[in-house]
């Protein structure tokens, strides 16, 4: 199995992304799933378990851009309301 590398990059960008909007204040859920998933993608990424920290990166970035999404609507309701 290859090295997950890119999928690894692309959860690490998605959670600094998800950081930027605040989504640890007003996402917060979400987004401490998606570090969880992270950090066990990393944890299985170290051990050269690649297809289990695929997997996992690939969790992280989904629920890092769901946290995301959920803070920039968060914000929008909050200047609209």
């Amino acid at each position: 199995m290859q090295k997950p590398t890119q999928p690894m990059i692309y959860a690490s960008a998605a959670l600094k992304a998800a950081e930027r909007a605040q989504a640890e204040t007003r996402a917060p859920d979400l987004f401490r799933r998606a570090e969880s998933a992270y950090w066990e993608a990393k944890k299985f990424y170290l051990a050269k378990e690649f297809e289990e920290a695929r997997k996992k990166a690939l969790e992280a970035r989904r629920l890092a851009e769901e946290a995301e999404r959920a803070a920039e609507l968060k914000e929008a309701e909050s200047e609209g309301g």
